[in-house]
Order: C-alpha cells, then sequence, then structure tokens
C-alpha cells in the first residue's frame, strides 16, 4: 500500500511538473507571437515619405502664395510662423524613428480641424 501510494504521489508531481513547464512554454510563446509579424521597420512606401509627401510638395508651394496659404490653414503665414515656434517644444519627440516634424504635426493638424468644420 505504501508503494502505491509513493508512486501515485510521484506520477502526480511528474504530471505537475510538466503543467507548469507547458504552461511557461506557452506563455512565452504568447508573448513573442505579437511580434512575428513584423516585418519592416519602417514600410517601404514610408521610406520616401520626404520627397513625396504632402508636406515638401504642397506647402512649399504654398509658402509662396500667401493668399493660399491663407485658404488652405485659415491663418497667415506669420501667424502660422509664430504658433509653430511656440508650440514646436511641445512636439518634438525623442525616437528611434524619424519623427514628423513639429511644422508638419501642426499643419495636419489645422487641416483635420478645418475639414471638420467644413463637414459640419
Amino acid at each position: 500500500m505504501k508503494v502505491t501510494t509513493e508512486k501515485n504521489l510521484a506520477v502526480l508531481l511528474a504530471c505537475i511538473t510538466l503543467q507548469i513547464g507547458i504552461s511557461s512554454m506557452l506563455r512565452k510563446k504568447r508573448k513573442h507571437k505579437r511580434w512575428r509579424n513584423r516585418r519592416w521597420w519602417v514600410r517601404p512606401i514610408n521610406l520616401q515619405r520626404d520627397i513625396l509627401d504632402d508636406y515638401s510638395v504642397l506647402v512649399k508651394e504654398l509658402k509662396k502664395d500667401k493668399n493660399l496659404f491663407f485658404r488652405y490653414t485659415r491663418m497667415s503665414l506669420e501667424v502660422h510662423n509664430n504658433l509653430l515656434k511656440k508650440i514646436s517644444p511641445a512636439l518634438m519627440k525623442t525616437s528611434l524613428r524619424k519623427p514628423l516634424t513639429p511644422e508638419q504635426c501642426l499643419l495636419i493638424t489645422l487641416r483635420y480641424l478645418l475639414s471638420s468644420f467644413l463637414i459640419l
């Protein structure tokens, strides 16, 4: 009777150890699974953002024409530059990737706000 109890205890202990090992492996697998699908640090379409984006093409042309710039942003170039100077420190990010410039963030925000007012 004592031998059977010791065998049952050994089997039970082995099962518990195996279950702990399997659950630990599954937890590690789930943790690494979410990063498995990432193929690029920056998607290839975004590598040419400096050359082909709206900012580099359109905004540089808008700055040449004050009336068109006002229609696009609803503020003069001087007001825009003053606002940009005040909020630039808050928009700066430290990142390993190249972030949007504060001026790009400001123009995107202004355009978004203007488009929502036009829809209403």
